[in-house]
């Protein structure tokens, strides 16, 4: 696994290379510059524009649209799609920048995320490794959902 890693890493390093090669008129090399919201539990492709850059910016100052992919996310349970949904505070908060809305710590579903992942991937390949880390980034509590969405 790790020389497959290693070889991933090396063709993406490659690419940026070439990409940087390239120049524009004023014989400057390009710098990549993506930038995208804070999702939740996001995409491979969200990953992998974070790779191709060289600069990522996590663009937190536009309203939150609640019930988004900002705080939830489509896994796979039993064959079907189904949401898990990290429960924020927006009462009284419509038009609130992203960066600022809160996480609803108030209910257990922390706990109960954490078992649907145990529950529907226990057995799959790869989870002894991949859960720990998960379970670390539930663990630590935090306060806003941006917080959350980065860590």
């Amino acid at each position: 696994m790790y020389q497959a890693s290693r070889s991933g890493l090396n063709a993406i390093r490659k690419l940026r290379r070439m990409m940087r090669s390239e120049t524009d008129k004023t014989g400057i090399p390009g710098t990549v510059v993506t930038i995208h919201q804070p999702n939740f539990a996001p995409w491979p492709g969200y990953y992998h524009k974070m790779m191709m850059a060289d600069c990522f910016v996590y663009l937190d100052n536009v309203p939150f649209s609640k019930n988004s992919f900002q705080n939830r996310n489509k896994i796979e349970m039993n064959g079907e799609a189904r949401w898990l949904t990290v429960p924020v505070l927006t009462k009284g908060e419509y038009a609130t920048e992203t960066r600022f809305i809160r996480v609803n710590n108030r209910t257990a579903w922390r706990k109960k995320h954490l078992s649907t992942f145990r529950v529907n991937y226990g057995k799959t390949p790869f989870f002894r490794w991949v859960y720990p880390r998960i379970e670390a980034v539930y663990l630590k509590n935090h306060v806003t959902l941006v917080a959350l969405c980065i860590d």
